[in-house]
């Protein structure tokens, strides 16, 4: 229905006449009319002959109705003359084959004897039909600045094709749902192989505190300030880990804010304590 409208608009504008700066006279529309029109729906193997087989239509009468299979050609012949007879040939002559949900926009050529001829293989136009079955209107739009438009439905004709019908994708139909499939997590040690890996840990820490003691290593000369300096910088840590995590970069900053002035001041209470041991 667009392409009808778009059509008709066309021939619409095409019949204004055109306009100069300077008024001048307004010569009216040359009447037209359809003459000589015949059709027919003919097979290849006698397509060439174009002289048998036809039915004539006279305008603006509507022809009988017709079949065409897509082993078919459908042809068409006919004239546009003016009321004295004189063939014309207008700038927008065009066939118009339209079903309800369907179109088909087909040129006619013009011949050495000043007839318009169509010859349409259906076969060839299936894609663009989608392979639908069914009813169809052809029609014949005529157009031209100097002449008054003709618009005529010359036949009901029932196209065939073989064919399956080609579904159109409905956009607005509801969509399958959308079902994300996660990597399966990976097969976990048993229990007491993860319980023997930790008392191993815990048992190595005790180790090394044993050996501390065996060396001479004296926890009592361990400053408070240096102790709240790695409490600091765990807490550092454990926010960059928390970062690593999901926290987004202003909330990590907020934290930080809160957290380095802490190690920033017990860190310099250390190495003070540090030079000051060194000076003695």
């Amino acid at each position: 229905m667009k392409r009808l409208f778009h059509f008709l608009l066309v021939l619409g504008l095409a019949s204004i006449p055109s306009c100069t700066g300077q008024a001048s006279q307004k010569s009216p529309l040359k009447e037209i009319t359809v003459a000589e029109l015949k059709l027919r729906a003919i097979d290849e193997v006698n397509a060439a002959d174009w002289s048998s087989g036809f039915e004539s239509v006279t305008y603006p009468n509507k022809a009988s109705p017709l079949t065409i299979t897509d082993d078919q050609r459908f042809q068409m012949s006919f004239a546009i003359r003016d009321s004295d007879r004189v063939d014309q040939q207008p700038h927008q002559v065009f066939v118009r084959i339209a079903s309800a949900t369907k179109e088909l926009i087909l040129v006619p050529f013009v011949d050495s004897l000043k007839f318009f001829k169509l010859d349409f293989d259906l076969k060839s136009k299936a894609g663009q039909l989608d392979n639908a079955s069914g009813r169809y209107e052809v029609s014949l739009i005529v157009g031209d600045a100097k002449v008054k438009p003709i618009l005529w439905t010359i036949a009901n004709v029932h196209l065939k094709f073989n064919g399956e019908p080609i579904r159109i994708p409905d956009y607005y139909e509801q969509k399958p749902e959308i079902v994300h499939m996660f990597r399966e997590p990976e097969k976990r040690p048993h229990v007491f192989v993860s319980n023997v890996f930790s008392l191993a840990v815990v048992l190595l820490f005790v180790v090394m505190l044993l050996l501390w003691t065996r060396v001479g290593i004296s926890f009592g000369n361990v400053t408070a300030s240096s102790l709240l300096f790695q409490a600091s910088l765990a807490v550092i840590l454990y926010i960059e880990y928390l970062f690593y995590l999901g926290n987004d970069m202003f909330t990590t900053l907020r934290y930080l804010t809160w957290a380095a002035p802490f190690a920033l001041f017990f860190g310099r209470r250390m190495l003070a304590h540090l030079a000051k041991i060194e000076e003695q």
